[in-house]
């Protein structure tokens, strides 16, 4: 589920947020996948900030990287239960994407550049912090895809759900668009 996203855009990440004094480093847009060092929005010391995070973390009974987890379970999961309480994220992202068959399908939002993706960031015994991307049941819509799809935010619920507070994810609110590298597929 969620196996790389696309960041970039700075200042369309500033626009979409409504902050100039972050200092937001994303360079050109490109893909991202698990294992690299991504950037992440996060509340500290009563602040937004911007920090890089690797994505996924080692667990010793996994042989792979953990690099998302349920939003429905992860409060009580005792990998993430403390993570939960303290130590929420926002990927700001243009797009996610899923394989099916060495196929490539990017989900991005219509009529928006930014999607807010939920995580949590967890110290590890190594000097950088890792994360996690929140996943949930997919929007009706693109089930067909995958059935799981990264949590995502619209602005002021996401920066509420940084701050600790609960909110309702609701994957149906969004309007989503398809492409695929597929040349019998193009965009949908």
């Amino acid at each position: 589920m969620c196996g790389s996203v696309m960041i970039g855009g700075e200042y369309e990440i500033r626009q979409a947020i409504g902050v100039d004094s972050l200092f937001l480093d994303f360079g050109e847009t490109r893909q991202y996948r698990p294992s690299e060092s991504l950037p992440a929005l996060i509340i500290e010391q009563e602040s937004l900030r911007c920090k890089p995070f690797i994505w996924g973390v080692k667990h010793s009974q996994h042989s792979q990287l953990i690099i998302n987890a349920r939003a429905e379970t992860a409060a009580d999961k005792p990998m993430f239960k403390n993570a939960w309480k303290t130590q929420r994220c926002l990927l700001p992202v243009k797009a996610w994407h899923e394989w099916r068959n060495q196929e490539r399908f990017e989900f991005s939002l219509e009529h928006q550049n930014l999607l807010l993706l939920g995580g949590l960031y967890l110290q590890t015994n190594e000097a950088q912090q890792h994360l996690v991307v929140l996943t949930q049941t997919a929007a009706n819509d693109l089930q067909q895809y995958h059935h799981r799809m990264p949590l995502l935010f619209e602005l002021k619920q996401g920066l509420s759900w940084l701050s600790g507070q609960h909110c309702d994810y609701k994957a149906e609110q969004f309007h989503y668009h398809v492409s695929s590298n597929s040349p019998q597929l193009g965009i949908f």
